[in-house]
Order: C-alpha cells, then structure tokens, then sequence
C-alpha cells in the first residue's frame, strides 16, 4: 500500500512557511533568505506497527505574482494548510483572499488547517486566539498557534494535517474487512481461508498503527 500526498501551504510572505517547514523536516530553525517561485519539501511517514509508509510533499509557495506558480501550487492537492503572522494583522486580513483562491482553484473538498504562526512574540501579537479560531470555524478548518523558533506546537500542526489524510485510508480498510469477513463467512476451503484471515490480520495491524498515529 503505497500513499502519496501532496500538501499546500498558502499565506502571505514572510507568514513563516519556510520557517514552520524546515523546522519540521528537519528540526531547525534557520530563517532562509527570500526567493521566487516554489520550494518543495518532503517527508516520508513510517506507520506505527506496521511495514507501510506514506509519503507528504510539502509545497511552499513564494511569491503569488506567477500565475503558472500559482496553478501548479493548487493543482493535485490532497490537503491545505493556511498560515498567518500572529503580530501582522494584514496577513489575518488576507486569508479571505487566499481561502478564495483554494476553494476557485481546488474543486475537491480537501481538508485544512490554519496556522497562527510568530506566538512567542507574545508582546508584538496583533491578531487574538479567540479572532483567529472565530476565522477558523466559519471557514471549517481546525486552527493551531505555533511557534518555529520554539518549536511549539509545529510537529502537533503537521501531524494533525497527516491523520486528517489517512483517516479515511481507515473507513476504506474497514470496509475492505468487512468484505473480507464475509467471504469468509460464505465458506471456503482451509487454503483459501488461512490466505483471507492472514489478510484480515494485516489490515488489522495497519489500521491500528492510523489510530495510534500522532495520538498526542
């Protein structure tokens, strides 16, 4: 079982994209020098108890004056991730614009996170947590407030994104033991059975290591 997926993260400049990303990919902060165009990161995922992995390639979109940057940012995504500056206010300003772009440019219904980024600069915070998640529930995301140079919460944020995408790997193996149970219950001979139930048991394994994922 081979899984691939593509995430977008979308917000002004200097939002902390890069920042949030290199910390998680590679846990550190080091602020990159600006450029233009698209960065591009990626993460395989291990799935606990289990031999299967899942692969996550992060797009980093730098600059929204490119329409072809833009299309190609949007296009095959499988989940959003839409980040502000919590001591900038434009940038909270500004989500409106950029949620219009990921509902104008991704038909599917795929599902996002907000990120309220920059919380450890407690004393220079312009946009409040109750504002920020009043935002988050009307456009039906989750919303949680990170921290790049702490390293506060960014893992919980990225990870929350990952188990909203393998969640429904889950309802398709259920569904799939389910049809297995039942051919099973029709009767078959001991070959045949032993090869359903080994597959039961694998499914099994691979369903346990999703609900053990990121459970913190």
């Amino acid at each position: 079982m081979k899984l691939k997926y593509k995430i977008a993260l979308v917000g002004d400049p200097k939002v902390g994209k890069s920042n949030l990303l290199n910390r998680y990919i590679d846990g550190i902060f080091n602020p990159p020098p600006s450029r233009i165009g698209v960065k591009f990161y990626q993460k395989t995922v291990q799935i606990p108890g289990t031999n299967e992995e899942a692969r996550f390639l992060f797009w980093e979109m730098i600059n929204r004056r490119f329409q072809g940057i833009i299309e190609q940012h949007f296009k095959s995504t499988s989940g959003v991730i839409l980040i502000f500056d919590t001591t900038r206010r434009e940038t909270f300003d500004n989500l409106t614009y950029w949620h219009d772009e990921i509902k104008g440019r991704i038909k599917n219904v795929v599902p996002g996170i907000l990120i309220g980024a920059k919380m450890d600069l407690v004393d220079q915070r312009v946009v409040s947590t109750k504002e920020a998640q009043e935002y988050a529930d009307k456009i039906k995301y989750a919303y949680i407030e990170t921290s790049a140079k702490t390293n506060h919460n960014v893992t919980k944020a990225f990870n929350f994104m990952i188990r909203e995408l393998l969640i429904p790997e889950k309802a398709k193996i259920d569904e799939l033991i389910n049809k297995i149970k039942k051919i099973e219950k029709d009767g078959l001979k001991f070959t045949e059975e032993f090869k359903i139930l080994k597959k039961i048991k694998e499914l099994k394994k691979f369903k346990e290591g999703l609900n053990k994922l990121y459970e913190d």
